[in-house]
């Protein structure tokens, strides 16, 4: 039975086939410089395409406010008319009368003018996500997100779809649905190209807790989503889940010699997982011995945001204050880089939260940093902003030395230089919950592990590792592939089933 495995992450997305009993890694995104992965955002691009007409339950609404317009006209027209004992006068508001009542029964007219005014209010930062999915056209990974780099006025970004699916989007399950459907299609679309075969069955790897406050409820409504969305895309047959720390020590356990008690790390986009498993190589039909397992809502994504608050948004604006002694409100820097919340970062862009950035700018003590952060708002540059981060977060992890981040693209001229030092305190509440999320882990296992393996992006940071060497020196570090491991051991969990 041919399989696909696909890891849909918070950041990237990665797929590995399994057919005739073989794995095959597959080639996601033809335009990126790492083709093996696919960036997970989505963007919905308009072109010079008109945007879609209002919902039919707007325009009934607003017909039903004409009407009654009319109706109030028709009734003070109608106390004139008995008012006044002039004949001209009584002819002519009876013109009027029936003209107002002809108006109130042109239902096509009403329809038309009610559509001509809801459409004039109408900007695609209003769409709601059902609009953006149905009409919008969707371009994925590095195409789609250099597309919204160079005019984020033709369209909106997802930032990271996988984010979302156990918040609180009641009435919104279809269109995730849809969105991640997008992203599995062409995920099947490459492999049945590069395979040449096709692909009915799918296992998909899950983090222990998806990315929300929602506990178990935030959990299953995800899981129903990601099913729905597989089924979307062209899987009819079987769709398995696995957790992705498990899926992970999937991948290295066939290396080992000898049985293991492991902890495995598993540090995402969006989210970070936790277990500690037994691995025993040529283990065969036996299932994998779990002794514990948790996670929790921090990644890669909430370590470029520290990164952004402690060294760049003071740059922006942040701790300064007004001439009367106010600090500048900290909710501005915060919903500038809430890439993940659709509703924050669509209110952030809106011209109201514009005109109150102004406002404060007026009268601040340092307006030419707020000045920045308006360009931001203005420009709409939250997403090339944590970009930057994310870029520089790289940079600091991989040499010794500090960098000059170049943010030309907010200011001519604009850097914020950086050095190890400012990593590693913009990291320290990232790596406390990281740690205190291990100490659960392990409290709640019936065995102590002598070994701990680390993957996911946020695992290649010598911040990260040194943390954990530093608090558990007495593990012995598995290597693996950061970036695949999951989705390698989630095939071969099929090869093994």
């Amino acid at each position: 039975m041919n399989v696909l495995a696909i890891d849909f992450g918070s950041s990237y997305s990665t797929c590995c086939a399994v057919v005739n009993g073989k794995t095959i890694s597959i080639n996601v995104d033809p335009h990126s410089k790492s083709p093996e992965r696919l960036r997970s955002s989505v963007f919905f691009h308009f072109r010079d395409r008109e945007l879609p007409l209002p919902a039919a339950e707007l325009v009934n609404a607003k017909i039903s406010e004409m009407k009654t317009e009319i109706g109030t006209r028709l009734d003070t027209a109608k106390e004139e008319y008995f008012a006044t004992n002039k004949p001209d006068e009584q002819q002519r508001i009876e013109r009027r009368i029936n003209q107002l009542r002809g108006e109130f029964h042109d239902n096509v007219t009403l329809q038309r003018k009610a559509i001509a005014i809801l459409m004039r209010d109408k900007t695609i930062d209003k769409l709601t996500l059902d609009e953006l999915v149905e009409h919008g056209d969707a371009i994925l990974g590095e195409l789609g997100f250099s597309d919204y780099l160079k005019q984020p006025d033709k369209g909106r970004l997802i930032y990271s779809p996988k984010n979302f699916l156990a918040a609180d989007i009641s009435g919104h399950e279809d269109a995730f649905a849809t969105l991640v459907a997008k992203t599995l299609s062409h995920i099947k679309h490459a492999a049945e190209q590069q395979t040449g075969e096709t692909f009915t069955h799918a296992i998909l790897g899950r983090p222990v807790q998806y990315h929300s406050t929602r506990g178990e409820s935030g959990n299953q409504q995800a899981i129903t989503i990601m099913a729905q969305a597989a089924q979307q895309a062209g899987f009819s047959g079987t769709v398995k889940f696995l957790e992705e720390p498990i899926a992970a020590a999937y991948a290295v356990e066939q290396s080992l010699v000898e049985p293991k008690d492991v902890l495995v790390v598993d540090l995402g986009g969006g989210t970070s997982d936790f277990c500690i498993i037994r691995l025993v190589p040529n283990r065969g039909n036996d299932r994998l011995t779990v002794f514990s397992v948790n996670g929790i809502r921090l990644g890669g994504l909430e370590a470029d945001k520290a990164l952004i608050m402690h060294q760049i948004a003071p740059q922006l604006g942040l701790n300064t204050r007004t001439k009367q002694g106010s600090v500048i409100p900290k909710a501005y820097f915060y919903d500038a880089i809430a890439v993940d919340s659709i509703p924050t970062i669509t209110s952030f862009f809106s011209d109201k939260y514009g005109g109150e950035i102004a406002r404060t700018l007026s009268v601040a003590e340092e307006p030419e940093k707020l000045e920045r952060l308006l360009t931001i708002q203005e420009e709409r540059l939250s997403e090339r902003l944590i970009n930057s981060a994310r870029l520089a977060k790289e940079m600091l992890s991989n040499q010794d030395e500090g960098i000059t981040l170049p943010l030309k693209y907010i200011e001519d001229d604009f850097t914020v230089p950086m050095t190890q030092q400012d990593l590693d305190k913009a990291m320290q509440g990232w790596l406390h919950k990281m740690l205190l999320q291990i100490k659960t882990c392990l409290s709640q296992s019936s065995v102590t592990p002598t070994h701990i393996m680390l993957t996911g992006g946020m695992s290649l940071s010598p911040v990260v590792r040194k943390a954990i060497k530093e608090n558990y020196p007495q593990f012995e570090l598995i290597e693996n592939q950061a970036f695949t491991s999951v989705v390698n051991g989630l095939a071969n969990s099929v090869l093994e089933s």
